[in-house]
């Protein structure tokens, strides 16, 4: 059992700087960036209190839940039935986004890692037995060019899944041009036309998309414990997929 016994420490969120007393321990070991917010070498002290005023007190919330639970909760992303093309209103994909630059900046790889496997899931459905791909709004994808690296492999999450979903009038003028410029790239390699929702899953699955990839650091997964959970359904990982996503498994003819 763990222990979140001993030092504490204040984190103020956002421009309100609404406070959060969470255990030293507990955010030095999850992530880089709050170790080296907490320790301080250069002041040959311990910090007191840190400040996140770009971050948003709901982002924080569910890294909360995160590091003392090691799940990832997002009420706002449901199971229901989804448009067949996102919109910048859609919460679905907004919430992903939110919490993987969040992710992102404090440095915490595990994190980031259930949030790209949750974007995998929250994209794919099927309806009238054809794969749909929720995809997310322009402005989204333009949100994550913006405030992620040339390397993120969340970049080519979303690439692979433009491409796995097809159809001319996917793109808009309103993408930025770094996203389009790596799309065309992807459109011309020779395996682009075989790739399918079934595809981007098992990349996935096989952690394709992980910051850990290529590296002997383990996956997140490897912990055991339920990744995912929504309005009070506790959801395994991909190794127990969520039921929308059975079809993906179990459909012997693969024929989406």
């Amino acid at each position: 059992m763990c222990s979140y016994s001993g030092d504490v420490i204040q984190v103020l969120i956002g421009e309100e700087r609404e406070v959060f007393v969470v255990p030293r321990m507990i955010l030095e070991q999850t992530s880089a960036y709050f170790a080296a917010s907490c320790s301080r070498p250069w002041q040959n002290s311990k910090a007191t209190s840190i400040e996140l005023p770009w971050a948003k007190v709901t982002c924080f919330n569910y890294y909360l839940n995160w590091i003392y639970r090691r799940i990832l909760v997002t009420d706002s992303v449901t199971h229901g039935p989804m448009p067949d093309f996102c919109t910048e209103s859609d919460e679905h994909w907004e919430t992903l986004v939110d919490l993987f630059l969040f992710a992102d900046r404090v440095c915490d790889d595990d994190y980031r890692d259930a949030i790209c496997d949750r974007m995998v899931l929250q994209a794919l459905e099927l309806r009238n037995k054809q794969a749909i791909i929720c995809l997310p709004s322009a402005a989204l994808v333009n949100r994550i060019w913006e405030f992620t690296p040339a390397t993120a492999l969340v970049r080519q999450l979303i690439i692979d899944l433009y491409v796995a979903a097809g159809g001319a009038d996917r793109v808009n003028d309103e993408l930025c041009a770094e996203f389009l410029f790596g799309l065309c790239k992807n459109l011309m390699r020779p395996d682009s036309k075989s790739c399918t929702a079934f595809q981007v899953f098992r990349a996935a699955q096989h952690c394709e998309y992980h910051a850990h990839r290529g590296t002997s650091e383990p996956c997140y997964t490897a912990y055991q414990v339920a990744c995912v959970v929504d309005a009070g359904e506790q959801v395994s990982h991909f190794n127990h997929p969520h039921p929308r996503l059975e079809w993906l498994i179990t459909d012997p003819l693969n024929t989406w």
